[in-house]
């Protein structure tokens, strides 16, 4: 069988006839007198780089899934455990927070003394970018969460009236997020519209000697609202201005009813009606049966919506009877976020 294939020869295209075909050469038309056209093949068959190709292929697959292990497991599990390691870290704050407060209101000679508070306000990032730093905000105001004293038959005769919270709010990117609130002595701690009570505020209500006594502190929070946000350190100074400690002595018979205020009214203005609910409820548990029945005149819960932050506020009314003595401690703080 005779081909003929194009050479390049002294840069002119000749036409050169052989009988076999060559290796790198391939048939593209019969042609006349039995000869065949072919056409040079550029495409070798050639397996020199196949296992290079193949091996740098598997590697970037396994490259790539690891990365995305990484991504997608690593860094969402460390990212939650730092920021719930933050969470308790900022609840240690809001109970040193406390701490300090009942610690100068208790102590009478600390008025015009300063303790400052540490708090840090977002979780530190992970080593690889930073990933996984959070941010949050503290905030004070001076209006939030109103309790007041005074005689039931008599609104305009007070015994004690506090005002004030601290909040912080967290921006957690994996872990559940949280708000802390501290307000008249009380942490409390709301994720997931669910609220729980983690420190307790100073009330109680004790019967001893047949007599049953109320004992509150009244802590009011002044200075200007203020509010700062981000991941940095940042400082809450408690400054006692005043701290008072009156004692009313309210002697009742039944036939004769209080002597001195009649029956008294605890109304508590807050976002956790429930919380005070609970904590009332709890204290009256813990007097004889028969002393709660003559103790207790009445506990309402009413609820409205503020207009400015769409938020439900409680109004948690208590109405006692039968009280021989109310001591209510009313400490003055002024607070300053730095």
């Amino acid at each position: 069988m005779n081909y003929v294939y194009d050479r390049k020869k002294r840069g002119r295209i000749v036409k050169i006839n052989i009988t076999k075909q060559p290796e790198d050469f391939y048939l593209i038309k019969n042609r006349p007198n039995n000869k065949y056209w072919l056409k040079y093949n550029f495409i070798k068959n050639d397996n020199s780089g196949v296992s290079n190709v193949v091996t740098s292929i598997m590697m970037l697959g396994i490259f790539l899934s690891i990365l995305a292990m990484i991504f997608t497991i690593y860094i969402p599990n460390w990212a939650k455990s730092g920021e719930s390691a933050h969470m308790e870290k900022v609840m240690d704050s809001f109970l040193d927070l406390k701490s300090n407060i009942d610690k100068q209101i208790n102590n009478e000679k600390d008025v015009g003394t300063t303790l400052s508070t540490k708090i840090k306000l977002g979780a530190e990032g992970g080593a690889i970018m930073g990933i996984g730093r959070t941010t949050g905000s503290l905030s004070f105001h001076t209006s939030m969460s109103n309790i007041t004293i005074y005689n039931t038959n008599d609104s305009q005769n007070i015994y004690g009236q506090a005002a004030g919270t601290v909040n912080f709010n967290s921006r957690n990117l994996y872990y559940s997020n949280q708000d802390l609130t501290y307000e008249n002595g009380g942490v409390i701690v709301e994720q997931s519209n669910k609220a729980i009570l983690r420190a307790k505020p100073n009330f109680d209500i004790l019967f001893s000697d047949n007599k049953t006594t109320v004992v509150i502190t009244l802590i009011h929070l002044t200075g200007t609202s203020h509010n700062v946000g981000g991941s940095d350190y940042h400082t809450i100074d408690s400054k006692l201005v005043q701290s008072v400690e009156r004692s009313h002595e309210l002697i009742w018979t039944p036939e004769e009813g209080f002597q001195n205020g009649q029956n008294i009214t605890i109304n508590i203005t807050t976002k956790f009606g429930e919380i005070w609910a609970d904590l009332i409820n709890d204290e009256l548990d813990d007097l004889p049966g028969n002393v709660k029945n003559n103790t207790l005149g009445n506990l309402t819960i009413n609820s409205h919506k503020d207009p400015s932050t769409d938020e439900t506020i409680y109004n948690v009314i208590l109405d006692l009877i039968g009280i021989d003595k109310l001591n209510c401690k009313k400490g003055i703080t002024e607070i300053k976020i730095n």
